[in-house]
């Protein structure tokens, strides 16, 4: 087995972390989602969608499958922000935020940060 070096793992852990906190998400699909109020995502109670980076995004049927474990995004259910921790903390994936743009239902219109249901 190929070992690397310690330093070697903590440069490239620098270059993700960087990369991430740069993510922003496409807009191309965005314009048609329907825009929502923060007030509207009350109506969303114990139902199976987060709030990431100023999006509703439905994880009905992918919580069951997430990689971490399905407790993290049942945290998020009924329209709590998960931005923080999905955007800086996970380090996700490429791939990852192409599924959360597949999962969008609606925009939320007072900004991302603002919304905490």
């Amino acid at each position: 087995m190929r070992t690397v070096p310690d330093t070697d793992v903590m440069k490239a852990r620098k270059r993700v972390s960087a990369k991430e906190r740069w993510y922003k998400p496409d807009e191309t699909d965005a314009k048609d989602l329907p825009v929502i109020s923060s007030e509207d995502i009350k109506k969303f109670k114990d139902q199976p969608v987060i709030v990431l980076d100023g999006y509703l995004v439905d994880v009905g049927h992918f919580y069951s499958k997430h990689p971490g474990g399905e407790d993290v995004l049942r945290r998020g259910f009924g329209g709590r922000n998960l931005s923080r921790p999905f955007l800086i903390l996970n380090r996700h994936s490429e791939h990852a935020r192409g599924l959360v743009q597949d999962m969008r239902i609606a925009r939320i219109s007072e900004g991302k940060n603002q919304c905490t249901a």
